[in-house]
């Protein structure tokens, strides 16, 4: 169980977040851990640009965090995902679609050109 700064158990879950969202304040691996096993999700840490450990249920979607700093007092930040990779089914298939009309019409007009 995590201990607040005077060595006390955190009273409550409300407490603790409050806690460790404040600046300076920052939280080992076994959080990560107790993370995964808390909610739905799998992480994956990255250190030097290389997977270095992953926890969690892979069929959970993936948070990746990137470890920084010293193995032994280091810091995690968050990835998050560039926009186009957040795009939706539908709107790839409506764009996949108008490509394929745009490569049609352009043969049509080409084969026309020919003759």
């Amino acid at each position: 169980m995590r201990h607040n700064p005077d060595g006390d158990n955190y009273p409550s879950i409300s407490n603790y977040v409050r806690e460790m969202s404040l600046t300076g304040t920052y939280c080992s691996f076994y959080e990560l851990v107790a993370a995964t096993q808390l909610y739905p999700i799998c992480i994956e840490v990255y250190y030097n640009g290389e997977l270095y450990v992953k926890h969690g249920n892979n069929d959970n979607p993936v948070k990746r965090l990137k470890f920084s700093g010293n193995l032994s007092g280091g810091h995690f930040n968050v990835y998050i995902p560039c926009e186009s990779q957040m795009v939706s089914r539908k709107r790839r298939a409506r764009f996949s679609g108008n490509i394929k009309k745009q490569l049609n019409d352009a043969a049509k007009f080409y084969a026309k050109q020919k003759t």
